[in-house]
């Protein structure tokens, strides 16, 4: 009986060491920022002002795919940029996503396409109209609170020579 009452103890502990490790694993994955490059993107709004937003670089696939997914919050002047080599119809959804955020749609001349606000976990698709090469998700409302729409420019700052930049 003793022989049998260890060999439980042992697997029970070893099963429930093995099950804290992967959570542990996969919660990180899931919450850790992607690779803490941050750019800046200054917009010119209709009153011809310069406003400006922080953002956090999705560049690699698994960075896009995760994107802002169990975040709890994202601060007021922060936000994620999404980019891609060449324009591309961009889609998105708000799968595992708890933060109400608006997402605007960037063109290669780096104008603004498209902004569309969209619901925490709503899995509806939402598309650019046109191919484009950067995809930005702030909280919701903030363009539409610092008078940024459609047709407004957007510099970027950033220190990769790869993918186009502001002249």
């Amino acid at each position: 009986m003793n022989k049998k009452y260890l060999l439980n103890f042992f697997l029970v502990f070893f099963l429930t060491d093995l099950v804290v490790q992967h959570v542990s694993i996969w919660s990180s994955e899931n919450k850790k920022e992607s690779g803490n490059e941050i750019w800046t993107l200054s917009f010119e709004n209709i009153k011809k002002e310069q406003v400006s937003l922080y953002c956090e670089v999705a560049r690699s696939e698994a960075d896009k795919r995760r994107g802002l997914m169990f975040r709890e919050k994202l601060e007021p002047d922060m936000c994620m940029i999404f980019l891609y080599e060449k324009p591309t119809p961009l889609t998105f959804w708000m799968y595992n996503t708890k933060i109400p955020l608006s997402i605007a749609f960037i063109n290669e001349d780096l104008h603004i396409m498209d902004i569309f606000d969209m619901k925490p976990f709503d899995e509806s698709i939402i598309s650019s109209t046109n191919p484009g090469i950067y995809a930005v998700e702030a909280n919701r409302g903030w363009f539409k609170k610092h008078f940024i729409y459609s047709g407004s420019f957007v510099k970027i700052e950033k220190k990769d020579k790869r993918i186009k930049t502001t002249p």
